[in-house]
């Protein structure tokens, strides 16, 4: 399962949807994400708490520690044959598929 910024931003900052990502990401087997995603959030959590660059990448790399997700590089390729999951029926486009493509079982 890919973990994308817009998933790890809502649970590092507690957002409203931050325990139904958590309950998808505890039922993974094999999360992964991407330096983009890890870039992307640490701006994102910058933003919303107003905190430095420095900070927040600490966060968000303890966050990927603590939780097992493994960074990965992400080709073109990769990325077109993603597809977006849901949490619950309010959650869309929050965190993608990317084990398929892998060759492993989300």
């Amino acid at each position: 399962m890919f973990v994308d910024a817009s998933a790890i931003v809502p649970i590092l900052t507690r957002e409203a949807e931050a325990d139904a990502l958590t309950d998808v990401l505890e039922g993974a087997r094999s999360p992964i994400t991407s330096a983009i995603a890890i870039f992307e959030a640490a701006l994102g959590i910058c933003r919303k708490r107003h905190a430095s660059v420095e900070e927040a990448g600490a966060g968000v790399r303890e966050f990927l520690e603590v939780d097992g997700i493994r960074t990965i590089p992400i080709s073109v390729k990769r990325a077109s044959r993603s597809r977006p999951i849901r949490a619950g029926h309010q959650l869309t486009s929050v965190v993608y598929v990317a084990s398929a493509m892998l060759g492993a079982p989300p």
